[in-house]
């Protein structure tokens, strides 16, 4: 789960930018990196703060 694209995004990230929660709870759940980088220097979380959506701040901040 921890595979990343060209642009070294996890499926983490991905399912962050498209604001889903439920895979992310799940990626979350089941050990997925969230501290990861991708070649930006962003972590999901980062991506979750840029959206300004709390549900999914709140489930990557219970990961960490």
């Amino acid at each position: 789960v921890d595979f990343t694209d060209g642009a070294g995004k996890t499926v983490l990230m991905v399912s962050v930018e498209r604001e889903n929660l439920y895979l992310t709870e799940y990626l979350i759940n089941i050990g997925c990196n969230a501290s990861a980088k991708d070649i930006y220097g962003k972590t999901a979380l980062d991506y979750a703060l840029e959206l300004d959506n709390e549900a999914l701040i709140s489930i990557l901040n219970q990961g960490q």
